[in-house]
């Protein structure tokens, strides 16, 4: 399964091999732009972007136009930047990921929006000052190319949208680093995950083990650990769940657990105080992917007595 990053890397690249072509770009999910644009007006149509986008990731690309191919930004410009963005939203913003391509020597920025918490409201800078109105606060919406400011009937649609969901309540999560025990791996990591399931669906939820993706990455998002994880699962007796080997299946709310391990040569993350877990689920219903960022701190002392595992060099705990 490629990873997150190498998903939207394909997808970047293959946008540009498009406009390499001459060829027009007409996908909804996408919005090019030649440069950092100023932080409110980039808020607004991020915002309006996201809760059009009827649940779907939504991606930006930035040293690139349709007009005049490859631009290029400026590394330096880009955390500034969008720490000013992030403070025009009120209470949430949408989660993001980001990712730097090299093309002919110029660096192309790629943002990948997940919009599953829209509505999104944008503050006013100005609302109090002389002469800005009295509006507070907007929930903007995209309709082609243009923002808007959202109507009751855009606000149904997204609100219906949400209707169908999936949400994880986490009850605790622990990250293992072990010694390998053989010649061709140094370390395995092993990844224990409790939680309660619900979801919003008329059918049924499958959730595949193959079609679930895990990245290990430190505090700054850099992927430490992804491919390669041996996935499985446990239930309890409950009528609303049933599976466990390869895959859950549920017919309501559930409590589930879920286990993965890995053997890597990859560098040791035992010294490492903060880690990040993410997690994309993929049911057989597109509507509710999923996916999940959990924060992990390191337990300074280690007692083997208290795990299920030996030769134990680190162990990571949920921040909740």
């Amino acid at each position: 399964m490629l990873t997150e990053n190498a998903k939207l890397e394909s997808f970047v690249l293959d946008i540009i091999d498009r406009i390499r072509k001459g060829q027009q770009i007409e996908d909804s999910r996408v919005e090019l732009k030649s440069n950092l644009i100023e932080p409110y007006k980039a808020a607004r149509r991020i915002a309006g972007h996201a809760n059009a986008a009827s649940g779907q990731n939504i991606v930006w690309i930035f040293g690139l136009s349709e007009d005049g191919g490859i631009i290029g930004i400026e590394n330096s410009d880009i955390q500034d930047w969008f720490s000013k963005v992030k403070t025009l939203f009120d209470e949430v913003y949408p989660e993001f990921s980001e990712l730097i391509i090299s093309i002919d020597g110029k660096s192309i920025l790629a943002i990948q929006f997940i919009t599953s918490r829209a509505p999104y409201v944008l503050k006013n800078p100005n609302y109090g000052k002389e002469g800005s109105g009295h509006i507070e606060k907007e929930i903007p919406f995209r309709e082609g190319t243009s923002i808007r400011s959202a109507r009751r009937s855009d606000l149904l649609k997204i609100l219906t949208k949400q209707s169908r969901s999936i949400e994880f309540e986490m009850i605790d999560s622990y990250l293992y680093l072990t010694h390998g025990g053989g010649e061709k791996y140094n370390w395995n990591i092993h990844f224990d995950l409790y939680a309660f399931l619900t979801f919003n669906s008329q059918v049924p939820l499958t959730i595949p083990f193959h079609r679930i993706n895990l990245q290990i990455s430190d505090k700054n998002g850099n992927i430490i650990i992804s491919n390669g994880w041996n996935i499985t699962g446990d239930i309890e007796k409950d009528t609303n769940i049933s599976g466990g080997k390869t895959e859950f299946l549920l017919f309501g709310p559930s409590k589930i657990k879920q286990n993965a391990t890995i053997a890597t040569n990859q560098i040791a993350i035992n010294y490492i105080n903060e880690i990040n877990m993410i997690i994309t689920y993929e049911p057989f219903i597109y509507e509710l992917n999923r996916t999940i960022k959990l924060q992990y701190s390191l337990v300074k002392e280690i007692d083997e007595k208290q795990y299920k595992f030996t030769n134990v060099l680190g162990r990571w705990i949920l921040k909740k």
